[in-house]
């Protein structure tokens, strides 16, 4: 079982029958069956297959953000933004002028949920049973 290369004629033998099936297909759909040493030189100056994909010179997506894949993904949490901004800015978020607004706006459940939540991030990790595991 052998095909040719297309690019450099040399005779490629398969020991694999579905190998051979694979490369008859490809030969089929796109014309050109490569050699190992023909598929290596593809985007180089000497073959006449290009490459597909961006462009040399054109810039990615982080470097036109500034090393970020989205912005503000570099951005840190300040100590000027408190725990009254960042509830102000649920509060907004949500449609609401003050978080008491928000928090009176929510079911009972949800609101406890919201508490103890909070109340449970605020205690210290290093106080459980099972800390260094």
């Amino acid at each position: 079982m052998t095909h040719t290369c297309t690019n450099c004629k040399t005779i490629k033998h398969y020991d694999n029958k579905g190998s051979w099936y694979n490369a008859r297909t490809t030969l089929n759909k796109t014309g050109r069956l490569l050699c190992a040493s023909c598929a290596g030189t593809i985007g180089r100056a000497s073959s006449s297959i290009k490459p597909t994909g961006r462009p040399i010179g054109s810039r990615t997506c982080q470097e036109r953000l500034g090393g970020h894949s989205r912005p503000g993904a570099g951005m840190r949490l300040n100590d000027s933004l408190t725990f009254d901004k960042r509830m102000q800015g649920i509060a907004k978020r949500n449609g609401y002028q003050t978080y008491q607004d928000y928090k009176d706006s929510l079911p009972a459940w949800k609101a406890y949920k919201i508490d103890v939540w909070r109340i449970t991030n605020q205690q210290p990790i290093q106080q459980l049973e099972n800390f260094n595991r």
